[in-house]
């Protein structure tokens, strides 16, 4: 039969320091001496000491709760992309003893743990509104960005170079062969969409390559929309060999919408893109894309925001790639 549970203040007796100094200690706080750290933690060790959240909240005067705050084109339980981030930011906060709190927000509202004051810190997918940026702000709220639209210095973030990407994927159907190439996206994200597209029109110009007005299209926004931006850019005479879309989702919904047109793919034209999403490997054919390591991309965000929690500085991160996963949706032109 298990003994009574300890409380820090029995842990702090036996170690023969304050309750303040097992906290720091716990939490890897500076404030207490190595040699004291080693004396709490070998008892600690020795007792099987597990303080309850209680106790914790009340001695740290802690939530324990980050809250991930998304709105719907951000949510990791509808977009693939998002959803492998949250594993990352999970698996880092969980492990270090902290609750993960879901926060969806819509224009004009809050979030109800800013309203109950209730999180010691905030992941933020894609952007802050204004009612999350003036809470934040408000109760001194420490907070990260992932995957911010516009990259500005005024917030710590985790970014990703999409116009290096774009461009590699360009580069790559051009060493497969393809001169006349297409650009797929959704200006519903304008700044992302210009960064993207820098990347295409940078790609081409090196090559020199034709860019033509009529297949730079940002109006891809579902399969319904895909099926009729092929419908006019594989119209002509002189129709692309390939597109390349901005993200994996708009590739899977132009790839659906080419199959229903009777558009061979890769055949009649192939498709690229950048995210490598797991829908990217299971869509027939599979989608050639440009890699990112979405759940490290989520550890990351989570490791600055404790460094930030601790009042240390921060520097934001801006996640390069360039790894192209080879699939089948690419025609190599140079064989046929």
């Amino acid at each position: 039969m298990a003994g009574p549970r300890l409380t820090i203040k029995e842990i702090a007796e036996l170690a023969g320091v304050s309750t303040t100094a097992v906290s720091f200690a716990m939490n890897d706080k500076s404030g207490v001496s190595d040699a004291t750290k080693e004396r709490i933690f070998e008892i600690i060790q020795k007792t099987g000491f597990q303080p309850n959240s209680a106790s914790r909240r009340l001695t740290l005067k802690k939530s324990f709760n980050v809250a991930l705050v998304y709105t719907a084109t951000a949510s990791p339980f509808t977009d693939f992309f998002y959803h492998e981030i949250a594993n990352g930011v999970t698996e880092e906060l969980t492990d270090k003893g902290y609750n993960v709190v879901f926060a969806p927000v819509g224009a004009g509202k809050k979030p109800e743990i800013f309203k109950r004051n209730d999180a010691d810190g905030a992941i933020v997918f894609q952007e802050v509104t204004k009612e999350v940026a003036h809470a934040l702000e408000t109760d001194n709220i420490p907070y990260v960005l992932v995957d911010p639209q516009n990259l500005d210095d005024t917030c710590t973030y985790v970014g990703i170079d999409c116009e290096k990407s774009i461009f590699s994927a360009i580069m790559y159907l051009a060493g497969k062969g393809h001169a006349r190439i297409a650009f797929g996206g959704s200006d519903r994200i304008p700044s992302y969409y210009l960064r993207c597209f820098a990347g295409y029109q940078r790609a081409l110009s090196d090559k020199g390559l034709p860019i033509y007005a009529d297949w730079i299209r940002r109006d891809l926004y579902d399969k319904e929309s895909a099926a009729a931006v092929l419908s006019k850019i594989m119209a002509g005479e002189n129709a692309p060999t390939a597109i390349c879309c901005m993200n994996d989702m708009c590739a899977v919904y132009a790839m659906e919408a080419a199959g229903e047109l009777g558009i061979n793919v890769p055949g009649a034209l192939s498709f690229i893109s950048i995210d490598d999403i797991i829908l990217a490997r299971h869509i027939s054919p599979k989608l050639t894309t440009i890699t990112y390591t979405k759940n490290d991309m989520g550890v990351l965000a989570a490791r600055l925001l404790f460094r930030k929690m601790k009042g240390e500085e921060t520097q934001s991160t801006i996640v390069e790639s360039d790894k192209i996963i080879e699939r089948d949706s690419v025609l190599d032109m140079t064989e046929h």
